[in-house]
């Protein structure tokens, strides 16, 4: 049968030895450059927009679109106990997930933006009018004699867009 032996006590402080610094605490929230309440509702406003564009059904997409991307949020946001508001935990894998909902929002934008250009003919007649300019004016400039590497005294080559 064994006894069981409580563990050793920590040996008394070396009064020769400096105590060690103790780490830097977090500025209040009133003088933080990032106020998290304000973060938060960023992060619901978000969450609510992609909910939105997810349940209009404005281009095709995966039925399974909006449950990754929910729990891809959920990943990164909490709930406060006391006030049931939801925040965005800020930490190092934050970031990449950000990005990758951005990235699987990225083709929804594009098709949308697209039906959009078809849908409107003003945007076409608006595009049209600003390529023209576009053109007119890399024109003029390389009927000046602008090209690209003139200034470095590389060879000349006309300015293309």
């Amino acid at each position: 049968m064994r006894l069981r032996r409580d563990p050793p006590a920590p040996p008394p402080p070396d009064p020769k030895k400096k105590p060690e610094p103790k780490p830097p605490t977090p500025p209040p929230e009133e003088k933080a450059a990032l106020k998290m309440s304000i973060l938060g509702r960023m992060a619901t406003a978000y969450r609510q927009k992609l909910d939105a564009v997810l349940k209009a059904g404005c281009c095709f997409a995966p039925r399974s679109l909006p449950d990754l991307i929910k729990a891809k949020l959920k990943s990164i946001t909490e709930r406060d106990q006391e006030t049931t508001e939801i925040f965005l935990s800020v930490d190092y894998g934050t970031i990449p997930v950000l990005e990758e909902i951005n990235d699987l929002m990225e083709p929804i934008l594009h098709a949308t933006a697209h039906d959009i250009y078809l849908a409107c003919p003003d945007i076409q007649n608006l595009i049209t009018s600003i390529k023209g300019q576009v053109y007119e004016r890399v024109t003029m400039m390389s009927s000046r004699g602008f090209t690209q590497g003139s200034s470095h005294g590389e060879t000349s080559q006309p300015l293309d867009f």
